[in-house]
């Protein structure tokens, strides 16, 4: 029987409570200064390396 191979994606979807959505948002673009993703509105996500953040 073979072994089943799991590989993580380049999507990382994180989970954020309503109530802190905006200050993480704020975070990642003006603290950390991430590229932002924004092609897939109203999605909004960041670049970190070949990852991206959700």
């Amino acid at each position: 029987m073979n072994k089943p191979v799991i590989r993580g994606g380049i999507d990382i979807a994180m989970k954020v409570p309503s109530h802190q959505y905006q200050q993480t948002i704020d975070f990642y673009r003006n603290v950390i200064r991430l590229p932002e993703i924004t092609d897939k509105p109203p999605a909004v996500g960041f670049e970190l390396g070949p990852n991206k953040l959700w």
